[in-house]
């Protein structure tokens, strides 16, 4: 069993200046074309719909 520490992790910064944490992908776990992210927003801010076309991502 795979555990991702979110503390663990250095995020980057999103286009909307969210700080996006990737906690599963397929540099550290068996996914391949899939990956878990947690993100936080800056107060009152809100994302944009956006497609990958090669990719699922899961928030």
């Amino acid at each position: 069993m795979f555990i991702a520490n979110r503390f663990r992790i250095k995020p980057f910064i999103g286009k909307q200046n969210e700080q996006v944490y990737e906690l599963l992908n397929a540099n550290n776990s068996l996914l391949r074309s899939c990956s878990v992210a947690h993100s936080i927003l800056p107060v009152d801010a809100t994302t944009s719909n956006h497609y990958h076309p090669h990719a699922e991502e899961i928030y």
